[in-house]
């Protein structure tokens, strides 16, 4: 019988991804920490990733599976929440995998802090098993939410993504994911940050995020892409709001980074056919781009774009292909 008081719910959302999903219902049941459900929620998958699920559910009574209409990422993620029994959670991509002490080093970090999130690293690997790092690891360390937030926003140590942590399930009494928007974790991750007294930090590399063909990030513009902006916005305003004048230049480095995401998205398409968009993402890049330049904290890669970026969009992008190649 598992102890509900330290339960941790790790909430999965399926979706069309038979290739993966073994591997990674294999690496959770594989965890030197067992007390966890694990709740596979099949969002409408037309694959055989449903009789996966199933086939799991018959070999571990911690596994719950549950079917509903295809809604989206936060629709699953909501539905796992409102499923979970566990005073923990924590979020895995059925296309990723973890390191087998994920949650006992989450958890003993998160209980021995008495913090309400804590927070791992994570490693990138792509179809051909090459291994990259978004962020590099720095040292442990408990942090405030002002502080999680500018590590956050500058884009140093903490990814915005909610996965490769573990929260207090009560911080979720409130906060939903946006159902139906892209990019959702810019929106909520902040709310939980916020929502929380006490932060810890941990270097070690412990999520295995698979880059794979035809994956959210790795396709070409759609106008639901905005939402990757959109939600930067939303963050401003709260900011603002609530009168975090010490998150304003990290806020606005961010959004200045997600636009120049969204140019070279836009770029891989036909320019004509979005030049809306591509003005629309101009303006605030033109708006941002001396605030970033002079922020000596802001991301070098940010700051050398925003030098480029008083050549026009044409020569942004150019300078942006020459050194990818």
């Amino acid at each position: 019988m598992a102890e509900h008081n330290n339960l941790i719910s790790v909430i999965v959302p399926v979706y069309n991804v038979e290739l993966y999903l073994a591997e990674c219902i294999n690496s959770i049941l594989k965890q030197s920490f067992s007390n966890f459900e694990l709740l596979l929620i099949d969002d409408g998958s037309t694959d055989h990733s449903s009789l996966i699920c199933q086939e799991y559910v018959l070999k571990d009574s911690r596994i719950k599976y549950y079917k509903k209409s295809n809604g989206g990422l936060s629709d699953a993620r909501n539905y796992g929440i409102k499923k979970s029994i566990g005073k923990y959670i924590t979020f895995i991509d059925s296309d990723d995998y973890i390191d087998e002490n994920y949650l006992k080093i989450l958890f003993d970090s998160l209980i021995s802090n008495n913090a309400d999130i804590s927070i791992a690293n994570y490693r990138r690997i792509d179809e051909l098993g090459n291994i990259s790092y978004d962020l590099l690891p720095g040292k442990k360390m408990i942090l405030s939410p002002i502080e999680a937030m500018e590590y956050i926003l500058y884009q140093k140590y903490i990814s915005i993504s909610v996965t490769a942590k573990l929260y207090k399930a009560n911080l979720f009494c409130k906060i939903n994911f946006p159902y139906g928007k892209l990019y959702e974790d810019i929106i909520t991750l902040p709310q939980l940050i916020f929502n929380s007294d006490k932060i810890v930090y941990l270097p070690d590399v412990l999520l295995n995020y698979r880059i794979r063909t035809g994956s959210i990030t790795e396709t070409n513009f759609k106008e639901k892409d905005m939402d990757m902006l959109y939600n930067a916005l939303d963050i401003l305003k709260y900011v603002k709001e609530h009168n975090f004048s010490s998150l304003i230049k990290p806020i606005q480095s961010y959004i200045y980074s997600k636009c120049s995401t969204l140019v070279i998205l836009i770029s891989k398409t036909n320019v004509k056919n979005n030049k809306k968009y591509l003005y629309f993402v101009w303006k605030y890049i033109r708006k941002y781009r001396i605030k970033v330049l002079l922020d000596t904290k802001a991301r070098k890669l940010n700051r050398l774009g925003s030098l480029v970026s008083f050549f026009g969009y044409r020569v942004y992008i150019f300078i942006y292909n020459l050194f990818k190649k």
